[in-house]
């Protein structure tokens, strides 16, 4: 028998991704990363997300608002600790974006859509 007991309720999910053993949640103000292994959060960052994007080498893109502005943060399942930042991509919000392949050079990139 396996039990398991999660302390911190989930409220509204906006975006849910798989990642190996990794479940990641969004919803407007948080970005929650779940251990499938153990049953347990891993980490947890408060921010005003307006969207995420999984990307093909399973890292995300989460597109965050502050004050009129938004910013990009790439991160990965293991640490809340962003691995690269992007400041002002956009003035607005961001509302939907995709990943493009084969950009210039043969590299990929991300496109997006933002609004005020």
């Amino acid at each position: 028998e396996v039990k398991a007991e999660v302390v911190q309720s989930i409220g509204r999910v906006d975006q849910i991704f798989l990642s190996g053993y990794y479940l990641l949640t969004s919803s407007k103000d948080l970005i929650s990363v779940w251990d499938l292994t153990s049953l347990s959060l891993c980490w947890e960052v408060s921010a005003n997300v307006s969207h995420i994007i999984a990307l093909p080498d399973k890292t995300f893109l989460a597109f965050v608002s502050r004050k009129s502005v938004t910013d990009a943060f790439l991160f990965g399942v293991k640490s809340a600790a962003p691995l690269a930042v992007h400041k002002f991509v956009c003035p607005g919000v961001v509302e939907g974006a995709c990943v493009v392949e084969g950009g210039a050079g043969g590299e990929g990139g991300v496109g997006g859509e933002g609004g005020e």
